[in-house]
């Protein structure tokens, strides 16, 4: 049997490998990634295919930036039982300063929601909702570690999780799936795989209405203790409903299930949603809800089948891999994913530490285990991705000097060079000279 320690490391370390796999595919089609890997069933070397549909160097087993905010969250309940939004805020801007050039600290692949929420925590008091408004399904990762170290329901639990996830986003959906995707946690440390199977599938119906219930309970807390941001979306209730709507259509095809949850999102969001796996928190938890209610199998079956749906990988792997995690345990992860972990070692000692809610102890600072991970990433860019050759670019003095014939290989030298300087204009003049003496001055 699994027992509740085992699947506490579990969820967390799910979490990482999740992300870290999910990564290397974030953005690529089902078919594309079926063209490049065949499946995902492994951390993946993307460096082949840079320039061929994936933009950005992504390096093997090396998380995001979801899994870095939940280590921030994590690591802030081990320092202090107590945290709060404060804290976790303060953690967050943290690790957005002193970084490589060109990066947002030492967060990796920060989508731009992301990083205007981090940095509007630097002028604006964290225990307010933030200003910002998105659903993108970025921030619930981040009440996984608020599930793993209080290990237990309460109203204490619930209003930490959305006020963690108001202090990023002040949308209602958001803020109830963050507190969603840590009832489902909760819930999944109590479960005991029956033979190393998922056993959610035959009891899916009563799961589901449990967690609608609670969903619920969340709503009339939303609205009751944050009414300034109930009204923040049309459907304060659109998650329940949601939820409501899913379980009507348990019994139907895979197919037929996306394809509802594409459109419940489309009215629910005002804008076309044509997949599943796109970046919406009402369409992400959803879909997660019906890989974990209707697919068989053990932990590595649910996380591949979820990476191998591509687009929005990296959070719906994260999400996947920390409730799989939490079903199977520490001990269900492949000893495989377990190694290519990057900072594996590390993440596995918060584990144990969030599961025995104990003080860290000879655990690495966060800032620096992320600075060493972000660095040895852009040293590894620059070792094995070639770079494209740029263009020389004139100076703007004469970047549209008609008399020029694009020969501006010399460039312009310091204002404070006078002698350089006026040999400079000479030389350009004296070019200009010959040009005209040369040039075809007759009529056609």
């Amino acid at each position: 049997m699994n027992d509740l320690h085992d699947k506490v490391v579990g969820s967390w370390f799910g979490m990482a490998v999740g992300d870290a796999m999910g990564t290397a595919v974030k953005s690529l089609k089902p078919e594309t990634i079926r063209q490049y890997f065949g499946e995902v069933d492994g951390y993946k070397d993307v460096r082949p295919y840079i320039g061929q549909g994936i933009k950005q160097y992504r390096m093997q087993g090396l998380y995001s930036c979801h899994m870095q905010s939940a280590l921030a969250v994590g690591d802030c309940l081990l320092k202090n039982k107590r945290a709060g939004v404060t804290d976790f805020a303060a953690a967050l801007l943290q690790l957005g300063t002193e970084g490589p050039e060109n990066h947002f600290g030492v967060y990796r692949h920060p989508e731009g929601l992301f990083r205007k929420a981090v940095e509007m925590l630097n002028v604006r008091d964290p225990r307010l909702p933030s200003d910002q408004n998105t659903n993108t399904g970025c921030f619930p990762i981040m009440s996984i570690p608020l599930a793993l170290y209080h290990q237990k329901e309460s109203d204490e639990l619930t209003r930490l999780c959305l006020e963690t996830s108001l202090m990023m986003s002040r949308n209602v959906w958001e803020a109830a799936g963050s507190a969603l995707a840590a009832f489902t946690v909760l819930r999944l440390l109590q479960e005991e795989p029956e033979e190393g199977e998922n056993p959610l599938p035959r009891k899916a119906d009563a799961w589901l209405e449990e967690t609608t219930q609670y969903c619920r309970k969340v709503e009339s807390t939303l609205q009751s203790s944050f009414p300034e941001v109930w009204g923040s979306v049309a459907e304060g209730g659109g998650f329940s409903r949601t939820l409501e709507g899913l379980r009507a259509r348990l019994n139907k095809g895979f197919d037929e299930l996306m394809e509802w949850i594409c459109h419940n999102a489309s009215e629910h969001v005002k804008i076309p949603v044509h997949y599943a796996t796109q970046g919406y928190v009402l369409t992400l938890i959803p879909l997660a809800f019906v890989l974990l209610l209707k697919q068989a199998g053990d932990f590595r079956s649910l996380l591949t089948t979820a990476l191998n749906m591509g687009r929005e990988s990296d959070k719906l792997g994260g999400l996947m891999g920390a409730w799989a995690g939490a079903l199977f345990g520490f001990s269900g992860i492949p000893e495989n994913w377990k190694a290519g972990l990057v900072n594996a070692r590390e993440i596995k000692a918060r584990g144990e530490h969030l599961a025995l809610q104990t003080p860290p102890k000879g655990l690495k600072d966060l800032h620096l285990l992320e600075q060493g991970a972000t660095l040895k990433k852009m040293e590894d860019e620059r070792r094995y991705v070639p770079r494209k050759a740029k263009k020389p670019v004139m100076r703007e003095a004469f970047a549209n000097d008609p008399w020029s014939d694009g020969d501006e290989e010399a460039p312009l030298p310091p204002k404070d060079d006078i002698a350089e300087l006026r040999k400079f204009q000479r030389d350009k003049s004296r070019k200009k000279r010959d040009r005209r003496k040369n040039m075809d001055w007759s009529d056609d």
